[in-house]
């Protein structure tokens, strides 16, 4: 908008090459995957983002181990970098980093499959709010787990489920004065999170799908936690007509998901589709 960036209008150039090569061993069941993203932009520098994953899968067994290491940024946006507020001018602001490594096993049986994933996260030059203007003097580290597994019941039944755990870690460096923000941040991501869901073909002609999820607090903008549940409810009356019945956000009634807006309450709709 005018008055907020400086040039209003303004042409990008973004220039990508990636390469990557994929190294079987032990008749396949091993694999080294060596890869490396080039990256030119008008906002940072150029640089190279490498990227390493390996992965094996036993003899007999219908799973993989496997592990990853890489490297990306986060470009500027023309917001960050040509803003004209004052206290918000954004010269140097320089992309932000980060270094993933994450390590992971996968197993499929007959009816059940079931996937765990633990990482570890290094972030460096992150966005800060100095006296002087926008800068990045933020880092930290994160850390977490992610489980999901999946259960066909009977062929009619199928359930999913995921847990996730996070915790972030961020500080200001020496140079930095923005302490605010990395507590903003860091209490903006929930620790825990958990989804539910089943899908259930009661017959040829009824459908019922459920999702549940939990959220924890997210402390540093005054959200708490919540469990919610949504239901849908199908009849498929003739071919091609379809009744429904959809209840959204069943649970924890009027809450709030995210910053001071409106809470979202418990919805319920019922509708009729149908085609020639």
């Amino acid at each position: 908008p005018a008055g907020l960036i400086s040039p209003l209008h303004e042409t990008d150039t973004v220039l990508n090459a990636f390469f990557q090569e994929d190294f079987g061993f032990l008749d396949n069941r091993a694999h080294l995957v060596l890869g490396a993203k080039y990256e030119r932009n008008d906002y940072s520098d150029a640089g190279w983002f490498p990227s390493i994953r390996a992965s094996f899968s036993p003899r007999g067994v219908n799973g993989m181990v496997w592990a990853a290491w890489s490297e990306a940024q986060r470009i500027p946006t023309r917001l960050e970098t040509d803003i004209t507020l004052p206290g918000l001018n954004g010269d140097n602001f320089d992309a932000e980093k980060v270094a993933m490594s994450e390590i992971g096993w996968r197993q499929q049986w007959t009816k059940v499959s079931f996937d765990v994933t633990a990482f570890y996260g290094e972030y460096d030059d992150l966005l800060s709010l100095e006296s002087d203007g926008i800068r990045n003097n933020i880092y930290g580290d994160s850390q977490g787990i992610e489980i999901s597994a999946n259960i066909q019941l009977t062929k009619q039944w199928l359930m999913r489920s995921n847990y996730s755990y996070l915790s972030l870690s961020l500080d200001t460096n020496a140079v930095g004065a923005d302490t605010a923000l990395p507590q903003i941040t860091e209490g903006s991501s929930p620790t825990n999170t958990f989804q539910w869901a089943s899908f259930l073909d009661v017959n040829s002609s009824w459908r019922i799908n459920t999702f549940i999820r939990y959220v924890a607090a997210l402390d540093s903008i005054n959200v708490g936690s919540y469990t919610v549940a949504d239901l849908v409810v199908a009849w498929d009356m003739s071919r091609g007509t379809t009744l429904r019945f959809i209840g959204r956000h069943i649970g924890d009634g009027r809450h709030r998901e995210w910053g001071q807006g409106a809470p979202i309450e418990n919805a319920y709709s019922l509708s009729l589709t149908w085609g020639m």
